[in-house]
This record gives structure tokens, C-alpha cells and sequence, in this order.
């Protein structure tokens, strides 16, 4: 069986990524989780002292959640109607 290496690419390919949505301004206020556990998680992955795939994985998957379905609501108000998409 063959598993996508998320984690490695964590570190790297997608290091800016997750780094851009978890140290985000909209991802800290929020208030979900605290700023310095969340940064320490992802400086113990990527230094590789702790594999926290599984948690960045969890907390990119629910900030992209939010910024769909709860921010939309938001963003709906500033897009013309043929740029949404329903």
C-alpha cells in the first residue's frame, strides 16, 4: 500500500502553507487553540522531535472548514454573484 507523505511534505513543499493558515490573524482570533502550542507543534515537526501529522493535518482541515462555510458568509458580501460557487 502506498501513503501520500503528508508529514514530510509538512516540512517542506507545504511548510509555507501550513505555516499561512496556522499563524494566521483569522486562525489565532479564532481563539480555538492557543498561538504557542500550535507553534511549537509545528517547530517539533518540522526539527522532527515529534510527528504531528495527524494534529496539523486536523487543524488545516478545520481551518479550511471554517474559511468555507463560516467565513463565506463574509466573503458572499463582497463577490459578485457569478464568482460564488454554490
Amino acid at each position: 500500500m502506498f501513503t501520500v507523505p503528508i508529514g514530510e511534505w509538512f516540512k517542506d513543499v507545504l511548510s509555507g502553507f501550513t505555516k499561512g493558515l496556522l499563524h494566521s490573524d483569522r486562525f489565532m482570533q479564532r481563539g480555538l487553540f492557543e498561538p504557542e502550542v500550535v507553534s511549537r507543534m509545528l517547530e517539533e515537526h518540522e526539527s522532527g522531535v515529534v510527528d504531528h501529522t495527524r494534529q496539523i493535518r486536523l487543524l488545516l482541515a478545520l481551518e479550511i472548514w471554517f474559511r468555507l462555510f463560516i467565513d463565506r458568509n463574509e466573503l458572499e458580501a463582497h463577490l459578485p454573484e457569478e464568482a460564488l460557487i454554490v
